[in-house]
């Protein structure tokens, strides 16, 4: 096996983080009563009431969308790149946004939000089912009140809960607040029982309390390790993925704070940071502005909408709806800024635990080492929705995807991964730098150079004009108001630039591919084949093209 499908492999367990586990059936189906929830683990639940008002749930119209950025179409290629997905009916719908200094905020889509209602679209605006991505709410708010001394994360989680409550926990004893953040309690994670992890008919709509979800993995668990945290010396870490621990964090901030988890999030985090479109689900209902989760294809050849379903047994490990806009926001201020946490706090939630090779996590964020520097995000499965995030703060890039169904959870990882060659591959390092003014030429004659970016191009074509968005949209075939070179180098010699002219400029580098990254994407192909019943083959490209982002400069 290659270096590079070891990686790519490495990649698709990195962010293959799940809340629930597959199984579903149609939201009609869900709907239809049947005689009495059956008993499991000692726990009989009741019925969710599914008359409730207003449904769907209010929300603002799109144009009045929360944490708005100027943001642009991505380029074609990327768009390429989802269309295989969308139209061999793998995804029913995709989008990803990106953004840094360099590219600005890009957004890509393809396939549809819902597959009965053309007038909600994948937007940056639209909201989705996050999954596991609610975990880092909920990490941040615990660290909140860490800060704040209305608890100590090293403290153990028995001085917060009730005894009725900490019967309910295997070795709840010997666990700390810290533990149930980093992966390292112990906990047998609930949703491994069928009965509350797969959604089914039978059980879409049951009601549970927390009490009654520890009571099940209590009774039909077990721990996961013997010493929560690891070994008394510190030299092993027990990393299990369990939901259990972020459960347990939900019940000690409510009894901490006297007030139900979701008005605490959105008054400690969604408010603060007016990303007022996210909130914390409290039963199957979602907005009119909300895409719908799919499963089902791989089964019976069309998709199945799952969209509505209780959200008692994903709550602090999964229930929160939120945007792409609204997901960067809320990064870029968690990690760059000190309007959720401070700095002190912020070295706690990048504590790692070193789980693999170049892998880490810390409190509810995986850390990747790779060549380009670190990279920090997660993953979330929720029932008929993917989410992966990736910040890079080397380069102070988001990237963000989300996808209306949790089929194919390996092809997440490849989507992931052949977009982002596309980012990083494109052409970097301008100059003229990105911005410059006054730049001096020889009788309007300027020089243009870059570097090459992951990949190298055998040809360029450079693209140059006075106006951002026809650079932006040119093509070798149609480029009116644009001028288009084609260099076989790293250099572009351009004439006739005029004083006091802004002038936009493009890269796109043309890259075969190397022998052995080839062969490294067949054995990709054969991976996700070998894995996922709706994959469709896909022939790898021999040649690449790498559009560029859009630079300016201003003429002397």
């Amino acid at each position: 096996m290659s270096a590079k499908l070891c990686k790519i492999i490495t990649f698709i367990v990195w962010i293959a983080i799940v809340v629930l586990c597959p199984t579903m059936i149609s939201a009609g189906d869900a709907q239809k009563p049947a005689p009495k929830p059956e008993p499991y683990g000692g726990v009989t639940p009741v019925y969710t009431d599914e008359t409730l008002q207003p449904d769907p749930l209010p929300c603002a119209d799109t144009e009045d969308a929360s944490s708005q950025r100027e943001w642009y179409w991505a380029p074609k290629c990327w768009t390429d790149v989802l269309d295989y997905y969308t139209k061999n009916n793998i995804m029913p719908g995709v989008a990803v946004l990106f953004s840094n200094p360099n590219w600005g905020a890009r957004f890509a889509r393809s396939g549809k939000a819902r597959l009965d209602d053309d007038s909600v679209e994948l937007l940056p605006s639209t909201q989705f089912r996050i999954g596991s991505c609610t975990k880092i709410f909920i990490a941040t708010m615990m660290l909140q009140l860490d800060a704040e001394h209305k608890i100590n994360i090293d403290d153990l989680i028995g001085k917060y809960l009730p005894p009725e409550t900490m019967k309910l926990i295997c070795n709840g004893e010997e666990i700390t607040i810290h533990e149930c953040l980093d992966m390292t309690s112990g906990l047998y994670s609930y949703t491994n029982e069928e009965y509350l992890g797969d959604v089914t008919e039978k059980n879409a709509m049951y009601d549970f309390t927390q009490e009654q979800i520890l009571a099940i993995a209590k009774n039909k668990g077990t721990s996961t390790t013997d010493e929560p945290g690891g070994t008394d010396d510190g030299e092993n870490y027990f990393y299990t993925y369990t939901n259990t621990g972020y459960l347990v964090c939900g019940l000690i901030a409510e009894r901490i704070e006297g007030k139900p988890l979701e008005q605490i999030l959105k008054e400690r985090i969604f408010d603060k940071i007016k990303i007022t479109d996210t909130f914390m689900a409290t039963d199957y209902r979602v907005t009119k502005r909300t895409a719908h989760g799919h499963t089902g294809y791989k089964d019976y050849e069309f998709w199945i909408d799952c969209t509505r379903y209780n959200q008692d047994v994903p709550w602090a490990a999964g229930a929160i709806i939120s945007t792409p806009f609204d997901m960067v926001q809320f990064y870029q201020k968690l990690l760059t800024t000190e309007e959720l946490i401070s700095v002190e706090s912020r070295a706690k939630l990048l504590q790692m635990n070193y789980i693999g090779d170049h892998q880490g996590y810390g409190k509810a964020i995986l850390e990747e080492l790779l060549p380009r520097g670190p990279s920090y995000g997660h993953g979330g499965t929720a029932l008929g929705y993917l989410t992966a995030v990736f910040y890079y703060p080397e380069e102070q890039s988001f990237y963000l995807q989300f996808c209306n169904t949790f089929d194919n959870k390996y092809t997440r990882a490849e989507i992931c991964y052949r977009i982002q060659e596309q980012i990083f591959g494109a052409c970097d390092a301008p100059v003229p730098v990105k911005g410059a003014e006054d730049v001096e030429t020889s009788n309007g004659e300027l020089t243009l150079r870059w570097h090459a970016g992951d990949f190298y191009g055998f040809k360029h074509f450079v693209y140059v004009g006075t106006d951002a968005d026809k650079v932006r949209t040119a093509t070798k075939d149609k480029h009116d108001g644009v001028e288009l070179y084609t260099v076989d180098n790293f250099a572009c010699p351009v004439k006739n630039l005029r004083s006091g002219q802004t002038y936009y400029w493009r890269v796109d580098a043309l890259n075969k591919q190397s022998d052995r990254d080839y062969e490294a994407d067949e054995d990709l192909v054969d991976y996700n084949l070998s894995y996922e019943k709706t994959y469709v083959f896909r022939k790898p490209s021999e040649f690449r093209l790498f559009e560029g982002p859009v630079w300016h400069f201003t003429v002397e």
